[in-house]
């Protein structure tokens, strides 16, 4: 009995897509980076399921904030075999403005600060990074409106950044804490 042979293809390489979040507008790079292009028929890049787009190399502009899904397939010239990448998500935003304000501007050694969030649009933001001693470097928060136990005076810078689908922006603020 003869052995049969047969044939399993897998494409090398892989499609770029980059950045994969950002302000809009933003142009989105999409490069097939195929090492075995001489067996590849097609490459061909689908946008939100729907429009496909025959070409290697491309970019697409998204000027409305959303989440969108890109994919990207390849097929064998001689085998028929279908391989599919994706879908890539891409989310695209407006930038809100950071704001915030403290509950009392009396704060005594050991007492809590309760940071109040005053940014604009806060439906729209989908992340919120506080750093609450941003000279000491501390962990990042990711409340709303945190709170803070300070046990030391001094200067303290407090950052709050917020994040609309990779559109962020960022205020930092110095308070000041004293020992009466």
């Amino acid at each position: 009995m003869a052995l049969q042979k047969f044939e399993i293809w897998r494409p090398k390489g892989y499609p770029l897509v980059a950045p994969y979040s950002g302000c809009a507008p933003i142009t989105v790079k999409l490069v097939d980076q195929m090492f075995s292009r001489d067996s590849i028929t097609v490459g061909t890049w689908l946008f939100d399921g729907k429009n496909p787009l025959v070409t290697r190399s491309t970019s697409k502009t998204y000027t409305i904030p959303g989440t969108y899904k890109i994919s990207y397939s390849i097929k064998h010239k001689r085998l028929g075999c279908l391989y599919k990448y994706g879908p890539f998500t891409i989310e695209v935003g407006k930038k809100q403005k950071s704001n915030f304000t403290i509950d009392t501007m009396k704060v005594c050694l050991n007492d809590t600060v309760k940071f109040i969030n005053l940014s604009t649009d806060t439906n729209k933001i989908k992340k919120y990074s506080w750093n609450l001693d941003w000279a000491k470097r501390i962990p990042f928060v990711y409340d709303k409106n945190p709170q803070k136990h300070y046990t030391d005076t001094g200067y303290k810078s407090v950052m709050l950044i917020v994040d609309n689908n990779g559109c962020p922006d960022t205020l930092i603020l110095d308070l000041s804490l004293i020992h009466i």
